[in-house]
């Protein structure tokens, strides 16, 4: 039994070691710490329904549960993250045993713990990740309930596909699982459709009403949707492109390779296994390219199960090919994980070093989303307020970028030794504010981007004050903050 079981804890030990090892390299992004405000104000009871107004949810609630106010609430909500996506390798694993066999179900999983499109979405505090753990979970019990007349499988399938859905509104494009995995793999079977309807019957008791909620509220799904129907050839064109160099950069050409090989091995053969796990990633897939104009590789995170279901079925088919020894097994395992092994060691050493796609690139390391630059300017704000017996007063300008004014709040709204306030520069008693609080203690001013449309305060306003103590730049060295320390003169 414990030989038996090694392979399996190594293959947990080797998916966790790649979310947990180095949780902070990556300076906490915007949404991030947006997500993890959030957990912090309803595990204080307040702003419960703020989540579900923007389609997300359960994760951050989740995250209420442990994260802590302070500098560290972004470190600890990740770790929710990583703990989530073990479900997901546990669906993949699952889901490919009952589709082919043993040997499969560990390349599959094995094939999912390297990727790095869940390595690096599964060590942040984004809802799409915790969406795709209930979603890949999924898998597996749609696959059992096409395959075996027991209740329960359409009950937990109904029920994980609602907990993609609260995780975050997107996971409505895999409400059609069950009805895929009885097309693919019991399309002749009448109990198994009986199944799948008790599966969405499951589903829309539980989620149907919060979706048509958030639809009908939300401004959200308007901004990401194009309804110009006459603009959709352009913009499956466009979309394809994007969504081409994602999977390139973030599955890696040797993964990709084998989850198309798998794909047309099976349309090739007829296979139903092949069939849905390509389906379950498709159908999704080829609706964010239909309707999409404002989408990231993010959303693309709870289709990557499916694809390594492929992936794992073309790394066995290689190897059998290849006559099914332990050498030939041993370099086709190599060529397959070899590149995904070397793209995930750069986001633990550095994630400048990865090769993430230029969208990932702009909004993770050098735009004014990420965080470089605004953890220097923290650590110079609290070595500041460590050094002033009477505490400090920070002032951000409420026309700036929130990036930094999120941070100071999530880290340091509950902090005594901290006086945060975020004030129009523009407005006529701007001036009087900063004189009054530079009059009772430290006072230093944050000057982040502004942001579209916002004009740049006069800066004769603060002059006279005080002077520019740190510039913090992003990467590609752009500014980040000017902050000024202001005392009364």
């Amino acid at each position: 039994m414990a030989r038996r079981l090694a392979p399996w804890l190594a293959l947990l030990a080797l998916h966790l070691g790649l979310r947990l090892v180095a949780l902070d390299a990556l300076p906490p992004f915007l949404d991030e710490v947006g997500h993890a405000r959030w957990s912090v104000q309803i595990g204080e009871g307040f702003n419960l329904e703020k989540p579900w107004q923007y389609g997300k949810g359960l994760g951050v609630f989740l995250g209420a549960l442990v994260v802590p106010p302070g500098p560290e609430a972004v470190l600890a909500a990740r770790v929710v993250t990583a703990l989530l996506s073990v479900l997901a390798l546990v669906g993949v694993t699952l889901a490919a045993r009952r589709l082919w066999d043993e040997p499969t179900a560990f390349a599959a999983g094995l094939c999912y713990a390297v990727v790095p499109f869940a390595v690096f979405h599964e060590r942040l505090f984004l809802t799409d990740p915790h969406g795709a753990a209930f979603s890949g979970l999924a898998l597996w019990t749609a696959v059992a309930m096409a395959r075996e007349p027991r209740r329960r499988y359409p009950i937990a399938t109904g029920l994980l596909l609602a907990g993609a859905v609260f995780s975050k509104a997107l996971g409505v494009l895999f409400a059609g699982l069950p009805l895929l995995a009885v097309a693919c793999l019991a399309p002749r079977d009448r109990g198994a459709w009986r199944r799948a309807a008790g599966a969405l019957a499951v589903f829309t008791a539980t989620a149907g009403w919060p979706l048509v909620v958030f639809f009908r509220q939300t401004s959200t799904v308007r901004v990401a949707i194009d309804k110009d129907e006459g603009q959709l050839a352009p913009r499956l064109m466009v979309n394809a492109s994007l969504l081409g160099e994602w999977l390139w950069a973030y599955l890696t050409p040797a993964l990709l390779a084998l989850a198309v090989c798998a794909a047309l091995r099976g349309l090739w053969k007829r296979s139903g296994a092949e069939t849905f796990a390509a389906l379950a990633a498709g159908v999704p897939l080829l609706v964010l390219l239909a309707v999409s104009t404002l989408w990231f590789p993010r959303y693309v995170v709870p289709a990557i199960a499916p694809l390594c279901l492929l992936a794992g079925a073309g790394l066995v088919a290689a190897w059998r090919a290849a006559g099914g020894g332990a050498l030939s097994g041993a370099v086709i395992l190599a060529l397959g994980v070899a590149l995904p092994l070397r793209f995930d060691a750069a986001l633990l050493a550095d994630p400048r070093e990865a090769p993430l796609p230029a969208i990932d690139r702009q909004q993770f390391v050098d735009a004014w989303p990420s965080g470089y630059g605004v953890v220097e300017t923290l650590a110079f704000l609290e070595a500041e307020a460590a050094r002033q017996p009477t505490g400090i007063y920070v002032v951000t300008h409420s026309g700036s970028r929130r990036t930094t004014a999120w941070a100071l709040q999530l880290a340091h709204e509950r902090d005594a030794r901290f006086a945060l306030d975020d004030v129009d520069l523009l407005a006529g008693n701007a001036r009087w504010a900063l004189e009054d609080w530079t009059s009772r203690k430290p006072t230093y001013l944050i000057l982040s981007p502004l942001a579209p449309g916002r004009r740049r305060p006069d800066p004769a306003l603060w002059q006279d004050l005080g002077e520019l103590v740190l510039v913090t730049r992003k990467p590609d060295g752009s500014d980040c903050d000017r902050v000024y320390r202001l005392e009364k003169r």
